[in-house]
């Protein structure tokens, strides 16, 4: 399995994501599993161990072999402590890799990561939820839909962090046109939503249903949606720029209004490279070349 991901002194265009097989089977391999009966009850069997021989010896060896027993537990202890410490500490530096789009670096640490992470929960969601980004960003998304599927069945119904994994979910579905497994899975958050408006939840669900209206061509469905949507993405930051640049489209398909429609498109490209707009929709490929004109 590690083949899908390249030695990281590899060219850059020598990268090839993992498949969806792969994401499925990888993540199958290293599921989540409670710590060995001996790392939960061993310290205190030493403990108790060492506390018996203090009462049963005598002379030196009733000072010297318990102590021994006790500090090599207090160094087991501390290795573990910065074991635990050093995983954090990849999963903060995984996060900020994603975060300054380093997509393909990201992606290899995580999966090389997860292996690690299967005694803590928190960090393997947190690894796994990178692996889930940037599949999304590198246009995997059928894998990046398994990272979605293996978070989602740990996470209880109606938690808000089940609801962002599900519209992230029907994101990907969109981007790779399964309209029938979107469309579902935006029925099922939809009544959820109020209370989280204002939100990157429910921007993220405006954008989803954006995404929706494009892929559905029911542009002037989206181009209703224009008079609040600056105000509705605005909590995902510079990733609302592929909202605007999507906006800028269906103002241009359905004729409604093209100084509109490059307006919402200077918009996206204030926020985004128009290449990386194009690279991720490749429907905006037009807007592009209208604006290079």
């Amino acid at each position: 399995m590690d083949e899908a991901i390249p030695n990281q002194a590899g060219a850059a265009g020598a990268f090839t994501p993992p498949t969806a097989e792969q994401v499925q089977a990888w993540i199958a391999r290293h599921p989540m599993r409670e710590a060995s009966a001996w790392l939960r009850w061993g310290p205190w069997l030493v403990l108790g161990g060492a506390v018996l021989l203090m009462l049963v010896l005598d002379g030196a060896a009733a000072l010297i072999v318990p102590w021994a027993a006790i500090a090599g537990l207090f160094i087991f202890a501390a290795s573990r402590a910065r074991s635990a410490a050093s995983l954090g500490q990849r999963t903060v530096k995984l996060q900020e890799a994603t975060m300054l789009r380093h997509y393909p670096v990201a992606l290899r640490s995580a999966w090389r990561m997860l292996p690690d992470t299967v005694m803590n929960p928190a960090l393997r969601s947190r690894v796994m939820g990178v692996m889930a980004v940037c599949l999304d960003q590198l246009r995997q998304y059928d894998a990046a839909m398994e990272v979605y599927d293996a978070l989602l069945s740990d996470v209880p119904n109606g938690h808000p962090a089940g609801m962002e994994l599900r519209v992230r979910r029907a994101i990907a579905a969109l981007s790779a046109d399964h309209l029938a497994d979107a469309d579902d899975a935006l029925r099922r958050v939809r009544h959820q939503l109020e209370p989280h408006a204002g939100t990157p939840l429910g921007a993220g669900f405006t954008f989803a249903q954006l995404l929706q209206h494009v892929r559905t061509h029911h542009f002037a469905d989206a181009v209703a949606m224009s008079p609040t949507l600056l105000d509705d993405l605005r909590p995902l930051g510079v990733e609302a720029g592929y909202g605007h640049a999507l906006m800028a489209l269906c103002f241009q398909e359905a004729g409604a209004d093209a100084p509109a429609a490059q307006r919402w498109w200077d918009r996206a490209t204030t926020l985004l490279p128009a290449a990386a707009l194009v690279g991720r929709y490749p429907e905006l490929a037009p807007m592009m070349e209208q604006d290079h004109a």
